[in-house]
């Protein structure tokens, strides 16, 4: 597990040679962009053909954050993954990516439990 007080952000991993879970909580924002990405990338390079970034659990992303996933989503391009990008349906982040047109990235579910969930 990865955390950093300063950003307010807390990260999860977990997954099997066919899905890692990267689960965000708390702020995603310039604070914390780097540890997400270095989170992520981690997560790559373990190669599973799929990818789920699960952001139930963040209440706030930023320019910084969408920075972030969009980058993971790139690279999933390259890589042939694919990508899941999980949001409350209506939590800030499913907000934030719909105002910038990015709303056919996310996934929105309504209930926080819906599965896949990064055990602790």
């Amino acid at each position: 597990m990865f955390s950093d007080v300063a950003s307010a952000l807390s990260i999860r991993s977990d997954g099997d040679e066919t899905e890692v879970v990267v689960a965000l909580a708390g702020e995603l924002d310039a604070g914390g962009r780097d540890q997400a990405d270095r989170a992520l990338i981690l997560a790559e390079d373990r190669r599973p053909p799929r990818l789920v970034i699960d952001l139930r659990d963040l209440t706030y992303i930023d320019s910084a954050g969408i920075t972030c996933v969009l980058r993971a989503r790139a690279r999933a391009g390259v890589s042939r993954r694919e990508l899941r990008v999980l949001a409350r349906r209506h939590g800030q982040p499913a907000m934030v990516f719909e105002l910038c047109g990015l709303r056919s990235l996310v996934e929105t579910v309504s209930q926080p439990d819906d599965e896949p969930r990064v055990h602790a």
